[in-house]
């Protein structure tokens, strides 16, 4: 089932308890910003107008709690079973936060393949 997370906080001797992520993204990757939160990007389970979900929490070193999320609107929706790889996804939901000390420091950028909705 999609949505499950846990982590350890001690270079894997033990793991906390799964806790489940807010909106279940799946199919997705996880990054770190520049202040050690953490972001959780993947497809948008039960949002098929919206391709990815992304969460994020700020309160790493203490108990997990999602304090953000948001869909993507990205005209499509990521699937998977097509010829090009029939017994898999056609593309995972990719996540990148800017760590830079630029003026783009603090954005968060996904990428995904998606079957488009629109038509031009």
């Amino acid at each position: 089932m999609p949505g499950f997370f846990t982590r350890s906080a001690n270079a894997g001797a033990g793991f906390e308890n799964c806790i489940l992520v807010e909106g279940n993204p799946y199919w997705g990757t996880m990054e770190v910003g520049s202040a050690g939160e953490l972001y959780i990007a993947g497809a948008a389970f039960g949002r098929w107008h919206h391709a990815c979900k992304i969460v994020r929490c700020t309160n790493t070193c203490i108990r997990i709690n999602w304090d953000f999320a948001t869909y993507v609107d990205m005209d499509g929706y990521v699937t998977g079973g097509d010829p090009i790889n029939p017994v898999g996804i056609l593309g995972q939901v990719s996540l990148g936060v800017d760590r830079s000390d630029g003026p783009g420091h603090g954005n968060v950028y996904v990428l995904a393949s998606v079957q488009r909705i629109s038509v031009e």
